[in-house]
């Protein structure tokens, strides 16, 4: 879903995600652990990656869509960008205030069964759409059907959309004030009131510091997702369509549920996966989304007594939990110095908090991350062990204070002028983003408040510590001119499918709540665990490739069970699963596409290049 839980450092882990369209990278939370962060608000380094930018700043802005080509590297996508114009305050269309959107479109490659174009969107709040169209478009496309354009777009204040939510002079800057707080976060057991009262204010300065960068541009009013969701409307229209297919995770739910509200009648087809309850969403409230986050532990419990290979094996569920629960209480009274990548010159505190936020990060996509996680867990139960953590810890001086090969000068804030479409900012901030602080209500700040929210969140997960942020986050923020609180639902056009897995922060119960607004809808569940479409079931993708291709619908609560229990052995999973051919081949090709990377390529290459995505924003 949308992960609210934070991070200083966006990490390779993330990037592998992105260069294979896996949506939704979660944050870890604490300074100084390689996060997935959840979003992707912007490009790459070209340095450190070979997936080019393209220059944005040489589209010409424009209130219809002026497509022309872009990303070239990639030819036998067609990939085309337009820069569109639209307004800014959507009750004020006649003020001279605008936003212009990134919007990017891979063609139809089956233009005879042509059946128009499917909106997408990855995620966030803050996900870059842009990104995950230019360099995870083969498999969207393969999973919705090469005979439908694929669109996204970086949405207002994200990435290549302009004017940008850039809150501080430069890089070096932001990297300096977020490094003063690390030991704050790294040091916490989130029950300490002090420790409460510090990240207020840490929160509402950095809000005010946004508040001086952007408040002449009056975008922080006009951040909610009721705007994207006419900026979604404002874009469908601009291709001359008055219908809309879409595809949202995470986050994009919430979008999802938001334009079927706003615009029930223009349903012609809507999957929303990876499901965040919009009802508690409006609300602010967190804790909902911690449903299905027990079940994850006792998921790896299980699978790891079953499997010698796991680094924590234990010949019974009971023997796997007492490991990992004496080895984080150990944690807490003797944490442990470790060194961090080669490129690092200084070593890393590595706490008990750390290892909850890298069990969280783990199962977001567990076939692919915890039994290296573990196998780093495990390494730590050796209080002398100098040499592990090496993949998972931080970043190197040079990445967070600065380098000229890297970054521009200390002083040099001409790269973050917010309407600068080129480029595209490091280690984004919480305050940062926040589209989510458009939706909630005016924060409460009371600390005894917070406090009980973070108690109860700690009660219902071992992971729920990391939720303790959220009731702060939003401290000091600029408030919206005026912010949507439902009601929500709606007799759409056509049933939407709302599709769910086991996920630690978008729960089953959330699609349920959400097809409850909507008649007729249907819901199908996946048994299996991760986040989003990081869990690739030939089942799932055969219902919503039919759903797309000719409406099928689902039977309500259809079950798919075809993913096979986690191997830990190797480390980073077994081979990865092949769809399921359904349909004609030239509309679905389903194949091992001819020289092109796969994804067990890209993670592997992506690891040993400790590749990190640069300009990864904000929350889900």
């Amino acid at each position: 879903m949308v992960n609210f839980a934070m991070s200083s450092t966006a990490s390779w882990l993330a990037a592998g995600l992105y260069a294979v369209g896996n949506l939704q990278p979660v944050s870890a939370m604490l300074p100084g652990v390689s996060s997935l962060s959840s979003s992707a608000g912007g490009g790459l380094h070209r340095r450190q990656f070979e997936f080019p930018e393209h220059a944005w700043e040489d589209i010409k802005p424009s209130r219809s869509l002026e497509w022309q080509p872009c990303y070239e590297d990639d030819r036998e996508a067609n990939l085309q960008c337009a820069r569109l114009i639209v307004p800014m305050d959507y009750e004020n269309c006649a003020s001279n205030q605008t936003v212009t959107l990134a919007v990017i479109k891979r063609p139809a490659q089956d233009t005879e069964n042509y059946l128009g174009p499917v909106f997408v969107n990855p995620g966030g709040p803050g996900g870059s759409g842009v990104f995950w169209v230019a360099f995870g478009g083969d498999m969207i496309h393969q999973r919705l059907g090469y005979n439908h354009d694929i669109i996204s777009w970086d949405p207002r204040g994200v990435g290549r959309s302009t004017p940008k939510q850039l809150c501080w002079a430069n890089g070096q800057r932001r990297a300096i004030w977020n490094e003063k707080w690390a030991e704050l976060d790294v040091l916490s057991e989130f029950d300490d009131p002090n420790w409460i009262r510090q990240i207020l204010e840490q929160y509402k300065y950095e809000h005010k510091v946004c508040s001086d960068m952007l408040g002449g541009t009056g975008l922080l009013k006009h951040l909610h997702t009721a705007a994207h969701a006419h900026d979604l409307d404002r874009i469908l229209t601009a291709t001359g369509n008055d219908k809309l297919r879409f595809w949202g995770v995470s986050w994009g739910s919430v979008l999802a549920t938001y334009y079927a509200t706003l615009f029930p009648h223009k349903i012609e087809r809507m999957v929303s996966e990876a499901n965040v309850d919009v009802r508690e969403w409006v609300q602010g409230n967190a804790n909902g989304e911690l449903a299905d986050a027990q079940r994850h532990f006792e998921y790896f419990y299980r699978t790891c007594s079953a499997d010698k290979d796991c680094a924590m094996h234990e010949p019974t569920v009971e023997g796997v939990k007492k490991r990992l629960d004496a080895l984080i209480e150990n944690l807490k009274v003797l944490p442990r110095v470790r060194p961090s990548r080669t490129n690092s010159l200084m070593p890393h505190l590595f706490t008990q908090a750390h290892a909850r936020a890298m069990m969280d990060m783990a199962f977001r996509d567990p076939k692919w991350f915890l039994p290296m996680v573990i196998q780093e867990l495990a390494s730590l139960e050796q209080t002398t062990n100098e040499t592990s953590w090496v993949h998972l810890m931080g970043m190197s001086e040079r990445d967070s204070i600065g380098d000229p090969d890297y970054f521009p000068e200390f002083t040099d804030v001409r790269r973050f002028d917010p309407y600068n479409a080129g480029y595209m900012p490091t280690l984004l901030l919480r305050s940062e983003e926040i589209t989510q602080c458009g939706d909630w209500p005016e924060p409460n700040l009371d600390i005894d408040y917070i406090q009980s929210e973070i108690n109860t969140a700690l009660s219902l997960s071992q992971t729920g510590g990391l939720m303790a942020p959220w009731k702060a986050w939003c401290a000091g923020a600029t408030r919206p001119k005026k912010r949507f609180e439902g009601p929500f639902g709606g007799n759409t056009s056509f049933p939407i499918l709302f599709v769910n897995g086991w996920d630690i922060v978008t729960p089953v119960p959330s699609a349920f709540n959400n097809a409850e607004i909507f008649p007729g809808s249907s819901v199908v569940t996946l048994d299996s665990y991760g986040h989003g479409i990081t869990i690739e079931s030939p089942c799932v993708n055969d219902h919503v490739f039919a759903y797309f291709q000719n409406g099928t619908l689902p039977d309500f609560n259809s079950t798919c069970a075809d993913i096979p229990d986690l191997k830990y052995g190797g480390g980073w999973g077994g081979p990865w699963p092949n769809s399921t051919v359904v349909g004609d081949a030239s509309t679905r090709r389903i194949k091992k596409r001819d020289g092109r990377p796969r994804r067990e390529e890209i993670y592997e290459k992506l690891r040993s290049r400790e590749s990190r995505l640069w300009g990864i924003e904000g929350t889900i």
